[in-house]
């Protein structure tokens, strides 16, 4: 909605699929800007001659995979911080573009608040990486560290009972209200 009122020419597809990659083959893209927790097709990390941009919400590479946001809390870390990083096959692996600032975990009051505020500090991230592409320069970015690599996924039955006993919530009251703001500004 919000690139028809603009007027900004867009392509939404509600899946990876054939149609899909045949039409990012068409476009023969330099850069795809990828923001789903999809895994995606070897096939499709090879189309862009520069390579996908994706958005993480975690610090990588200790926080590879999903739902980070729950483990951050599951493992008391202290504070964390969204990265945008280049895609390779291996997942989250790919070198680090940008570290978006740190969010202090304490001070979230809830899971999806956390997740609300990592998806919003991705704002840094696009105004590092813009002028890159703007300007058709190279994005500069680092290898990940070697040390401290772990890939997470959504809690387990142990983990969400480390949840609970800790006494951590998913939503409280004002998420529910936050999210039918944002899909109401839709």
């Amino acid at each position: 909605n919000i690139c028809h009122r603009k007027k900004i020419k867009h392509h939404y597809f509600e899946k990876i699929d054939d149609y899909l990659l045949s039409f990012l083959k068409a476009q023969d893209p330099n850069i795809v800007i990828n923001s789903t927790s999809s895994l995606l097709p070897k096939e499709m990390i090879k189309i862009p001659k520069e390579g996908i941009i994706n958005f993480h919400e975690g610090p990588l590479p200790s926080y590879r995979g999903s739902a980070s946001y729950f483990w951050f809390f599951i493992n008391r870390e202290i504070e964390a911080n969204a990265t945008c990083h280049f895609v390779e096959e291996e997942l989250d692996a790919g070198e680090i573009i940008f570290e978006g600032p740190k969010i202090t975990i304490g001070e979230c009051l809830s899971v999806f608040d956390l997740w609300i505020k990592m998806l919003r500090s991705h704002r840094y991230s696009w105004n590092y990486i813009l002028p890159y592409l703007y300007s058709g320069e190279k994005l500069p970015s680092t290898k990940q560290s070697l040390l401290n690599q772990n890939i997470y996924s959504y809690p387990d039955k142990n983990a969400m009972k480390i949840f609970r006993k800790n006494k951590y919530k998913v939503f409280i009251f004002n998420d529910i209200f936050c999210f039918f703001k944002v899909s109401l500004s839709f």
